[in-house]
């Protein structure tokens, strides 16, 4: 006896396939549930960065690809204004380990940052470099300074110098008013006395940038070698 027909059987087969695809969806959706919800980069971010909104999006992880230091869906908006530490790959999950703050938001503060123990890092006021808006997270600065030379016969001023007091500074983050610089501890004094006394004045260096003679040039050599014309002897 035959229970099914050749009609029959097809028809059971395609409603096999059809609780199949139902449950497989079921599945999935089951599945999707259970994922965790991550923020992840839309583009490569290069260190130095700020991250800003439009620089990651939410995405799903399952549980067993997730690790602790993966910032979360509800960290969106909190990971703003954040330096990147280390190089994000577009798609790849923010983690706490890659970004710094000046708080300890997310366990990374800005100074944990200072690879090198002889930096430190200074923040500088956008508005007093006149170059700040062709600057880049990773650019490096010199800095020249135009102040009074002391040691004259009273002990007063003796003229104008101007001298490059620090040469290849890295700028680490740009903040919509101020830039994060990291800048050799020995010279910090220098530029702290030279931003009160002086009129400093940034450059842009190129990233194979040598250092230069910085023994400076006062008034008088100023005028001998671009003022005062080239004496030349009268021919007879």
């Amino acid at each position: 006896m035959r229970l099914f027909s050749g009609g029959g059987r097809k028809q059971l087969a395609w409603l096999l396939v059809a609780l199949a695809a139902v449950g497989i969806a079921m599945y999935q959706d089951s599945a999707s549930h259970q994922s965790i919800g991550v923020l992840l980069a839309t583009r490569d971010i290069p260190t130095g960065s700020v991250i800003k909104g439009d620089d990651y999006r939410i995405g799903f992880l399952h549980p067993s690809d997730f690790r602790g230091e993966i910032l979360v869906a509800e960290d969106a908006g909190r990971v703003n204004g954040g330096v990147v530490a280390h190089d994000i790959l577009a798609n790849e999950p923010l983690t706490k380990t890659r970004l710094a703050y000046s708080d300890s938001r997310f366990g990374t503060k800005l100074s944990d940052l200072l690879l090198d123990p002889r930096s430190r890092l200074m923040s500088w006021p956008a508005r007093e470099v006149a170059i700040a808006h062709n600057l880049q997270a990773g650019d490096r600065m010199d800095i020249t300074t135009v102040t009074e030379q002391t040691g004259g016969p009273t002990g007063g001023p003796s003229g104008v110098v101007a001298k490059t007091i620090v040469q290849g500074v890295y700028v680490l983050a740009i903040r919509s008013d101020y830039l994060e610089l990291l800048v050799p501890a020995e010279l910090v004094e220098a530029l702290v006395f030279a931003k009160a006394t002086g009129q400093l004045t940034f450059t842009l260096a190129g990233p194979n940038a040598e250092k230069v003679d910085t023994s400076g040039i006062t008034a008088p050599q100023f005028n001998l070698r671009f003022i005062v014309p080239a004496v030349t002897p009268n021919p007879s």
